[in-house]
């Protein structure tokens, strides 16, 4: 059976924002694929929140490039490590709609030339819930330029 990516939702930004939130996720697809294509003000992370979980529940398992392993935090902080101002991120959010496992988050992301920033990373949230929300958010004071586009796709198999 081959794979389909059904588009949920797709934000391009016209003005700067410091957060982009996909809501209302239905539970009908097996994995989520975020896409992102950005542009900020400044060099720092891409965080992503789920279901407006603040709690520590949140851990860096592993990634390929120099940051700590084993990071534990109220969002998912090195989904990009130190990007440059342009990047482009593809998360895979597995079995996002089961309630009966934590939520396993593969990334990749391709820093528009910064060789020592890209990479791998695999992410835990440490919650059995549905994912029915994802906020994508930056650090400190940058912004997500306008331009932005941030894409939430469903995949069925």
């Amino acid at each position: 059976m081959t794979a389909t990516y059904t588009p949920l939702a797709t934000t391009t930004l016209g003005t700067a924002a410091s957060s982009i939130t996909f809501g209302s996720i239905p539970g009908t697809y097996r994995d989520l694929i975020l896409v992102v294509q950005a542009t900020r003000n400044t060099q720092g992370r891409m965080n992503i929140r789920f279901n407006g979980d603040t709690g520590a529940n949140y851990a860096l398992t592993g990634i390929n490039e120099s940051t700590i392993t084993g990071e534990t935090s109220a969002q998912f902080r090195g989904v990009v490590v130190d990007t440059s101002v342009s990047f482009m991120a593809v998360s895979n959010i597995m079995d996002y709609s089961t309630t009966d496992k934590e939520k396993l988050m593969i990334s990749k992301v391709d820093n528009a030339g910064t060789a020592n920033s890209n990479g791998v990373s695999v992410h835990r949230w440490a919650n059995t819930s549905a994912i029915t929300s994802v906020q994508v958010t930056t650090t400190d004071a940058n912004t997500f330029s306008i331009g932005t586009t941030m894409a939430l796709y469903g995949i069925t198999s």
